[in-house]
């Protein structure tokens, strides 16, 4: 865990390091997004909103940016079997259904280099990726049906509310135009891969937990 923080801060002092060694200038964006999460045992679509501040030097070929996204609550359901702690106990176990809720919210570093076009373009229109280090930051409600007394069985997964945190590599391809002045109209797909896995109670599956992908259409203003 420790390796993959200093790694990442120190690929965020690398990229803020070069930026402000040159002269700078600026965007703000905003978008609306459809997120799916593709993780096994969870799978969930919900709406949400990224924000981002995008700088870029004379001297800089390659833009970075700064974003936080967020979403709204994703439903989903798991079927499950609580098993009885004591051999004693009847039944020795117990089917039941979590009805669980999960919400996300996202900041990621990184850089976004044009395949066609500028960042500062205009006229024409644009083709970019991204690629970027991130935190996806996570809460989980869960409840079952029916009840289930923890004190006597034990379920595969907890009941109530638990929060959690991965590491993410984030990655992402984008389509934009100027529509007038230095404003410009964009789309685009982007995904966080999660990179780290540390084990959360709340969760049936722990890996690759949440497996993010959105697409999304904004607006992005230059200064």
């Amino acid at each position: 865990m420790h390796s993959r923080v200093k790694y990442c801060f120190l690929i965020t002092c690398f990229i803020w390091a070069n930026a402000a060694a040159a002269q700078m200038r600026a965007s703000l964006g905003a978008d609306f997004m459809i997120l799916r999460n593709f993780s096994a045992h969870q799978h969930y679509m919900t709406i949400g909103q990224t924000i981002r501040g995008e700088w870029k030097g004379n001297n800089m070929r390659i833009p970075v940016y700064a974003w936080f996204g967020y979403t709204n609550l994703g439903k989903f359901e798991n079927k499950g079997t609580a098993m009885a702690i004591n051999p004693a106990t009847s039944p020795q176990q117990i089917a039941f259904t979590n009805h669980a809720e999960m919400r996300h919210s996202h900041l990621s570093l990184g850089l976004k280099p044009y395949l066609k076009g500028a960042w500062d373009a205009e006229e024409g229109w644009n083709l970019y990726g991204y690629a970027g280090l991130g935190i996806l930051m996570a809460k989980v409600n869960n409840h079952f049906k029916p009840a289930i007394d923890t004190s006597q069985y034990s379920a595969p997964v907890a009941s109530g509310t638990g929060r959690f945190k991965r590491l993410s590599l984030d990655l992402g391809l984008g389509f934009e135009m100027p529509v007038g002045g230095d404003l410009f109209l964009y789309g685009e797909a982007k995904t966080a891969i999660p990179v780290s896995a540390y084990p959360s109670e709340f969760l049936f599956n722990n890996k690759y937990n949440p497996l993010a992908g959105s697409i999304g259409v904004g607006v992005r203003v230059l200064f």
